[in-house]
């Protein structure tokens, strides 16, 4: 497979922030939500000058354009994978993936294998696809009847055997 050199990967700029919020937004949008619930979810997926100050932040550009991004954050000595998110146009398209080998190595580099991710139900079927293992499930900070799959990547096996 050819690498597409349309693709560039960097750190996000601090006065990226509303962009990358609306970004993470219209993502969200790609799946069957009410505009309430994406009015609600604002909350839990704005990139603000505290979420820069503690984390790093990535961008995947195209041609130029910023089309996605990913963020990992520390808690409870444990990586987790807090933000992913690609413009709706990419969905599908194999830039997913490229993102998420990107996700991968940041997180290699960092030590911070394997890392969790509290994925939205949607999106689980890709995650399994990029060799994450179901944990189980937690409840959604907004809708608290509405269960998140609780992912780990790379599968504890997998991990273990390397």
């Amino acid at each position: 497979m050819v690498e597409d050199k349309s693709v560039f990967f960097r750190k996000a700029k601090r006065d990226e922030g509303p962009f990358l919020t609306d970004l993470a937004l219209r993502s969200m949008g790609h799946w069957p939500y009410s505009a309430e619930y994406l009015q609600k979810c604002r909350s839990v997926v704005t990139v603000d000058e505290a979420y820069f100050q503690k984390w790093p932040l990535w961008v995947m550009e195209k041609n130029g354009v910023p089309v996605g991004f990913h963020s990992f954050l520390r808690k409870d000595d444990k990586a987790w994978l807090e933000y992913f998110w690609l413009e709706p146009a990419f969905i599908g398209k194999g830039l997913g993936r490229r993102l998420f080998q990107h996700a991968f190595g940041i997180a290699q580099e960092a030590g911070w294998l394997p890392f969790y991710i509290l994925s939205d139900p949607f999106a689980m079927k890709f995650y399994l696809k990029m060799g994450c293992r179901h944990l189980g499930f937690e409840n959604s900070l907004i809708y608290h009847q509405m269960p998140l799959p609780l992912l780990i990547f790379p599968s504890v096996s997998s991990y273990e055997s390397q």
